[in-house]
């Protein structure tokens, strides 16, 4: 894991320009180095190859008291559905507890919500209604983890 460089997400967006899930849904629009400029904290999970293999991108101040909120979270298209979503939540989830963070809320794409409720154990969010410039990806609404679900995942 490192830090997201102006750089490094410049070589997210190049490596993974053209590659698409057979499921995405919208994310493949996303330019990290853009959507990076506006984001506090940045992260890019690289191979022992140095090809970059998931980012997310994200504010350090917590929302609704306690809660880290996750902007953006991707893994590089052709890499999708292998487990490496889990181990990078893993991460975000230890990021989260260094910032004393008790939960992680975000706001996942409709492709995505299965993956949230049935691999990590992501649950509704009422307390949060959403990040100021995240689209409006999901009728149901914002999901959360909790602590303990941050640590397991």
């Amino acid at each position: 894991m490192e830090r997201g460089t102006p750089q490094l997400l410049r070589q997210v967006d190049a490596e993974w320009l053209g590659l698409k899930h057979e499921d995405d849904d919208g994310s493949e629009s996303w330019r990290f180095h853009e959507l990076g400029q506006e984001c506090t904290e940045r992260f890019v999970v690289v191979d022992e190859d140095n090809r970059a293999v998931a980012a997310w991108l994200d504010h350090d101040r917590l929302v609704s008291g306690n809660a880290y909120r996750l902007d953006r979270f991707k893994i590089r298209p052709d890499m999708q559905r292998r487990g490496l979503g889990r181990f990078v939540f893993g991460l975000i989830g230890l990021r989260a507890q260094e910032l004393r963070a008790e939960r992680v809320v975000f706001q996942p794409m409709p492709a995505s919500e299965a993956f949230y409720r049935e691999k990590i154990g992501a649950t509704d969010c009422s307390d949060w209604k959403g990040g100021e410039g995240l689209p409006n990806t999901t009728a149901s609404g914002p999901r959360r983890m909790n602590g303990e679900a941050c640590r397991v995942a």
